[in-house]
């Protein structure tokens, strides 16, 4: 290589380092074209295009450098969720609760104490639920229980000295029932069994309301029976509660009430 193609190769690289670096490859090029270089035409054509060859290598690189910084900047955001996995993200903190679960948590066990003969008697019930019509309430042990009608629920008291069907709670939905039609259809079914209505008689509840009394025979009452209506947002519940007259005052009448009071819907 002659002296004078490496003292225009010098000239032509510090040409090339007095240029700033923030230009485009292309304005360097102009300005490094425009450089006075004492050489003759024939070597200034040479210099010239090698210096356009390693212009278009730097800028290569430059660019590639750059697509490089692009494509490391675009691989490290993270990953972009899908709209529909958005949709069905489970909202932070909130669980999902049932209108009333109360009639499902309770006690298992209820202890009530009452006097019973002048005795003070404390008895256990039961929690008893009932997921078809959607109550809860606390039930004697060793009653039987009898759902077979979708509507309605049977409660038999199974002491020993009476019949199995003469002691019952039942506890019947009403979902769009008029209460002036329940309560009718119930007088009208217990008139024609040959009771009569009671107008006396009375039960201290502490929800809902008895609508009536009935007992079978005159001087001396065999059986009775009572209805009473409670209001609910799902409709009319009708409780029918039938005993013995020797249970009057007794055990089952403590139950029947008990019942009542305790009875938590869904």
């Amino acid at each position: 290589m002659s002296d004078r193609f490496e003292k225009g190769m010098k000239e032509l690289s510090k040409g090339y380092e007095n240029q700033p670096l923030s230009k485009p490859p292309e304005t360097i090029y102009e300005n490094v074209k425009k450089a006075p270089m004492n050489k003759p035409k024939k070597y200034r054509m040479a210099f010239l295009n090698v210096a356009a060859t390693l212009l278009l290598v730097i800028g290569g690189g430059i660019l590639g450098g750059s697509y490089l910084m692009s494509e490391n900047n675009v691989s490290q955001e993270p990953p972009a969720v899908p709209a529909d996995d958005l949709e069905n993200e489970e909202p932070d903190d909130r669980v999902h609760v049932e209108e009333n679960q109360e009639y499902a948590s309770r006690d298992d066990t209820f202890i009530h104490e009452y006097e019973l003969e002048g005795m003070p008697e404390t008895f256990e019930y039961l929690l008893y639920i009932n997921e078809q019509i959607g109550f809860s309430t606390y039930i004697e042990e060793q009653f039987e229980v009898s759902s077979n009608e979708s509507d309605r629920v049977t409660f038999y008291s199974m002491y020993g000295a009476v019949e199995r069907e003469d002691a019952f709670i039942q506890i019947i939905h009403h979902p769009e029932e008029d209460p002036e039609v329940i309560e009718s259809v119930f007088r009208n079914k217990l008139a024609s069994e040959g009771y009569t209505e009671n107008h006396e008689a009375d039960i201290t509840l502490s929800q809902g309301e008895m609508k009536s009394y009935w007992v079978k025979g005159d001087s001396a009452p065999s059986e009775v029976q009572y209805q009473i209506l409670l209001d609910h947002k799902e409709g009319w519940f009708e409780i029918r509660v039938k005993k013995p007259a020797s249970l009057s005052e007794g055990r089952f009448t403590q139950s029947a009430k008990l019942f009542v009071d305790e009875l938590m819907f869904r």
